[in-house]
């Protein structure tokens, strides 16, 4: 889909009334913020980004993005998918360039190489402290 809020807005207010409250509008949008995105639908608590590096079958990261009313259980679906498909993932609030600078600074490295070596975040959190997932 292209980056085109308008259409965004209009796919996610389709999708609302054909789902039921458990059903998470997840959008892989890199240029527009995901609050911008969930303003004014009905379950914005439902609405997450997960941005997946290109290329995606060589770039082993994604990239979660939340917003202040992202539900937990939201957040935590979206971590899970990204491990099943074997995929490390940082989970972020919207902003400019979301973690993807940030991703590479030394504090990740730590989280990133146990997440590679344990795959299992439990243990992950364990090691590292809740800053481990954000």
């Amino acid at each position: 889909m292209f980056e085109d809020l308008a259409v965004k807005k209009r796919v996610l207010a389709d999708v609302e009334d054909a789902t039921d409250e458990r059903a998470i509008f997840a959008s892989n949008t890199s240029a527009i913020p995901i609050q911008d995105i969930a303003a004014g639908c009905k379950r914005p608590e439902n609405v997450i980004g997960m941005h997946y590096f290109s290329p995606v079958p060589k770039m082993p990261l994604l990239e979660i993005i939340t917003t202040g009313k992202t539900a937990p259980w939201v957040t935590a679906t979206a971590l899970d998918m990204g491990i099943a498909q074997g995929k490390p993932a940082s989970s972020s609030r919207t902003a400019p360039a979301f973690t993807q600078r940030a991703f590479w600074h030394l504090s990740w490295t730590k989280p990133f190489f146990l997440w590679r070596k344990e795959r299992t975040p439990s243990l992950l959190i364990k090691r590292c402290g809740n800053s481990a997932i954000l």
